[in-house]
């Protein structure tokens, strides 16, 4: 976490049948420690897809703010467009994801020629994209992230401090700005409407409750406490959910350990 400040890629599983097992407790330690970037990716096998996107999400559960489903997809003969909607389908349906914009939904992952070659209609549809290329050159394919060495060729490689050197992979920008590119708001409605809808039901409980004979003054006092206290309830809440994406990293460039490849993330602060 001091390298990077909080940000990493971990495997939940290959396939169907083998369930990662450092998963849960990479998982743990780095919401233990506070990440404010957490994925978590599905290694794709070639056949049925549907069931291994149903025993990710079983396997995921409900996701934390910071969290984020991603399909790696490097296998299959001809074109993998479809099976990978499939898989974002049934994925994004089942963690909540389908009401959010499609660049907050799930995450594509592939080599830069299976992208283009096989994956080409995911490429152009406006979801993210995470591209492996181990060279110098940055793929002009259009992505949010780019995984330049698996630790051991290409550029970037990174000793990570528990992990040694695994895949690393490359964000133009803060951490606080790859944090908001997973952020979502959980709240049906503005914090602004919230407090408008107190105050019409204290309004309202105030009118039924005074009936005839008036407001007096130790009711409208209790009202008004009780307004600002449920005021102040959701002002913690919207500020706790800012603070996932307020964790600055230093510099122009946010690095991310894990990914294809290693299960491995960074556990320790």
């Amino acid at each position: 976490m001091r390298q990077n400040g909080g940000a990493a890629i971990i495997r939940v599983s290959y396939g169907i049948d083998h369930l990662d097992h450092c998963f849960t407790r990479n998982r743990q330690a780095a919401q233990h420690h506070g990440y404010a970037f957490l994925g978590l990716y599905q290694y794709i096998l070639p056949g049925d897809i549907a069931p291994q996107a149903r025993a990710f999400c079983q396997w995921v559960g409900e996701l934390a703010a910071n969290e984020l489903p991603i399909a790696d997809i490097e296998e299959g003969s001809g074109d993998q467009s479809g099976r990978a909607e499939t898989w974002f389908g049934i994925v994004d349906s089942a963690l909540g994801l389908s009401p959010q914009p499609l660049p907050k939904r799930s995450w594509l992952y592939s080599g830069e020629y299976f992208l283009t070659s096989q994956l080409d209609q995911v490429c152009t549809s406006g979801r993210s994209i995470w591209v492996a290329a181990y060279r110098d050159a940055e793929p002009t394919l259009g992505h949010i992230l780019w995984q330049p060495t698996d630790g051991k060729q290409g550029p970037h490689i990174t000793a990570w401090a528990g992990a040694g050197n695994v895949d690393t992979n490359l964000f133009h920008g803060t951490l606080e700005q790859l944090a908001a590119a997973v952020a979502r708001d959980d709240l049906p409605y503005s914090q602004n409407e919230l407090l408008s809808f107190i105050q019409q039901g204290v309004a309202a409980g105030l009118r039924t409750g005074a009936g005839a004979t008036g407001i007096t003054a130790a009711q409208g006092a209790q009202a008004a406490v009780r307004a600002r206290d449920a005021a102040d309830e959701i002002a913690q809440q919207v500020a706790e959910l800012q603070g996932l994406i307020q964790r600055a990293l230093p510099g122009s460039a946010a690095r991310a350990s894990g990914g294809p490849g290693t299960s491995a993330a960074p556990a320790g602060p």
